[in-house]
């Protein structure tokens, strides 16, 4: 994977820079056009001969060097497993991850819920393979967090206060957490200010931080930060289909079904966990499971509600 495997020094010093400039920074407010930014990342992406070269996008959720590192380590299974050539191209927010996924720029995404379900919607993406935890389960759940030192104790407290979503687009990081505080009778307009952090970690980084009274992040991190006693974990929702990995409407079949069964062959923690960097911290930990079009009917339900699938998230 040559992303990945053939790192020279002056492609991952533009790395760095790309994704420091990039899903490191906060994204604006609802009051922001956020049509308006802009990236050099388009630089990585290439013409790709399906026959012979394949591209993987994904959701930045974590610090950007280090999922490069993740999903590189794991592009090199597939390669192995497939025999494809596989190229990993950065996409600077979830918004470009449905951009890149749904024209073909990347033939497959790492991907959750709601991103899938746009993609779908707008541009026919399908789905292939569901992801697993460590103990075979399909699903998660978001966690809504406060500040270790924080008097805040429940949801309904946060009328009135700051809050923090990661991505517009993210399942764990603002779809979940929006219905969990409407649940509690919060509406957007309760809130004090609002903002898109653009990831979990940066959705995290703020609530520590002070910048926002709580915030809206996925399970695995909440659990790890609360341990380390950074974060206070005030609610946490109901079961919610896990991300998964999708493939552009355009890929052939026999390429699509050679790389689905690759990666329900994945055993992460087993037989194949030499190689890999920190894939414990991914929402895949446990590796994939088939997936079916219903699956994700239950966030659909809510998307729909909020108009997330329109013309809103153009």
């Amino acid at each position: 994977m040559k992303v990945f495997k053939n790192w020279t020094a002056i492609f991952a010093i533009f790395l760095f820079f790309v994704a420091v400039l990039s899903c490191g920074k906060e994204e604006e407010s609802q009051k922001v056009d956020l049509d308006k930014k802009t990236s050099d990342v388009s630089r990585l992406v290439k013409t790709t001969d399906m026959g012979k070269s394949l591209t993987f996008c994904f959701d930045c959720r974590l610090d950007p060097q280090e999922e490069i590192k993740i999903y590189g380590s794991f592009l090199d299974y597939l390669e192995k497993e497939t025999g494809l050539d596989l190229t990993l191209l950065f996409s600077e927010d979830y918004r470009k991850t449905i951009e890149n996924i749904g024209t073909g720029k990347a033939q497959f995404a790492i991907i959750g819920g709601l991103g899938f379900l746009k993609a779908e919607h707008d541009h026919g993406v399908r789905m292939l393979v569901k992801g697993l935890d460590q103990n075979g389960k399909g699903d998660y759940q978001a966690a809504i967090i406060v500040k270790k030192s924080s008097p805040i104790k429940k949801l309904s407290r946060l009328k009135g206060r700051s809050f923090a979503f990661g991505s517009k687009y993210s399942t764990q990081g603002h779809l979940i957490p929006r219905y969990m505080l409407e649940k509690e009778g919060i509406l957007l307009d309760d809130l004090k200010k609002y903002s898109f952090t653009g990831s979990h970690w940066n959705c995290a980084r703020a609530v520590i931080k002070g910048d926002a009274s709580a915030g809206g992040i996925q399970d695995s991190l909440a659990f790890g930060l609360e341990k380390g006693e950074s974060i206070r974990i005030i609610a946490l929702s109901d079961y919610y289909p896990r991300s998964g990995i999708a493939g552009n409407k355009d890929v052939p079949e026999k390429i699509a079904d050679k790389v689905k069964r690759a990666l329900l062959r994945f055993d992460p923690a087993g037989k194949h966990k030499d190689g890999l960097i920190n894939w414990d911290k991914t929402e895949m930990s446990g590796g994939f499971s088939d997936v079916k079009p219903q699956d994700y009917d239950v966030l659909k339900k809510i998307a729909e509600k909020y108009r997330l699938l329109g013309d809103d998230l153009k």
